[in-house]
């Protein structure tokens, strides 16, 4: 009887833990569409990796985390004296694809585009 008790108890370990590796990070790292690249105009899941002084660097997650940025000028609608405190490392969120250029595996993207009733539908 106390076998099958641990034997329970240890299932429900390793289903929490089947949980937690499923929300992580290595979860987006397949594509999620059959294009390699999206579309202009297109809202993807963007995770953001570096922010510099003109703008970030940000993972798309849905595309295979291939590589985009966003310029200061397209965080938001308001001025911007510091890109830091609109983006932070880490930090997944909505954006919308401005200009894409295939050949070099380039991606511009836009926040400020996204209202905030599109971007609860996205979520």
């Amino acid at each position: 009887m106390v076998m099958a008790q641990q034997a329970v108890a240890q299932n429900e370990v390793d289903s929490s833990e089947e949980e937690h590796d499923i929300q992580s990070a290595d979860f987006y790292r397949c594509r999620f569409y059959r294009s390699r690249m999206p579309e202009a105009g297109m809202l993807v899941l963007v995770e953001t990796t570096d922010v510099k002084e003109i703008g970030a660097q940000v993972n798309l997650l849905e595309y295979g985390s291939i590589e985009g940025f966003i310029a200061m000028s397209h965080v938001t609608a308001k001025r911007v004296r510091s890109v830091q405190k609109h983006l932070k490392i880490g930090r997944r969120e909505m954006m919308e694809v401005l200009r894409i250029d295939v050949a070099k595996m380039y991606i511009d993207l836009s926040k400020k585009s996204i209202m905030p009733d599109s971007r609860d539908e996205a979520e």
